[in-house]
């Protein structure tokens, strides 16, 4: 897991102004949808963790979403 970690922190200091503002608004997407999870709004919650994975997935690419779910 530390390596993943490593890993994904390396590809984030190498980012663009742009991609780091992806990567703010799929952290926020999700504290969103875990708000509406935890209120057990469960299908309304899937929606924003959706979009966090896609900005996600599109911003770092697929090796690293196993790392911001674990998170």
């Amino acid at each position: 897991m530390a390596e993943a970690f490593l890993k994904e922190a390396r590809a984030i200091a190498s980012l663009d102004n742009n991609s780091l503002k992806q990567l703010i608004l799929a952290r926020q997407l999700y504290q969103q949808g875990q708000k509406q999870f935890d209120a057990g709004a469960f299908e309304t919650a899937a929606l924003p963790q959706q979009e966090c994975i896609r900005l996600y997935l599109e911003t770092l690419g697929r090796e690293t979403i196993s790392t911001a779910l674990a998170m």
